[in-house]
């Protein structure tokens, strides 16, 4: 956070879709430790949004090794207190009325932010959770929030335009 001048995020998760049990829990950490770069199961690796069918499939051919899988799981559980810790300006985009993406989570964590008079916060109608990098339409909405808010936050001069 410290050498983060300005952000944008679109559709952020910072929590797991679903915790993992304790006793896998346990045993990615002993994995991790003892053998980090054994491949480790699809059920003991953290997902962060609900998975369509062929999503899931994809996701069964992952081959992650123990250690980044647990680092992976750590990031995430750390993202949200790391969040709270940036203050400069940041732009929230987050879907709405998406079947995948829950924005509830997220509210609250933007309503607790103890810098929040520098967060934008903006509600994206059309988008889900991969809206940069999925089809054209969903980028096109998602500019049309970034691109604004950027020449609010960073203003350009018209000779700069030339």
């Amino acid at each position: 956070p410290q050498y983060c001048t300005r952000s944008i995020l679109i559709a952020p998760t910072f929590e797991e879709q679903s915790a993992l049990p304790f006793l896998s829990r346990v045993f990615l950490k002993t994995m991790a430790q003892i053998l980090p770069w054994a491949t480790l199961p699809t059920t003991l690796l953290p997902y962060f949004l609900p998975m369509s069918d062929e999503a899931s499939q994809k996701a069964s051919s992952l081959h992650l090794n123990a250690r980044f899988a647990y680092d992976l799981r750590e990031a995430v559980q750390n993202a949200a207190s790391t969040f709270l810790k940036v203050s400069s300006p940041n732009l929230i985009g987050c879907p709405i009325d998406d079947v995948l993406y829950n924005g509830e989570h997220l509210r609250k964590l933007v309503a607790g932010h103890p810098f929040n008079d520098m967060l934008s916060y903006r509600e994206i109608n059309g988008i889900g959770a991969n809206a940069l990098c999925g089809d054209l339409e969903e980028t096109q909405k998602a500019l049309a929030v970034i691109i604004p808010w950027m020449l609010e936050i960073c203003p350009v001069s018209t000779s700069s335009l030339l």
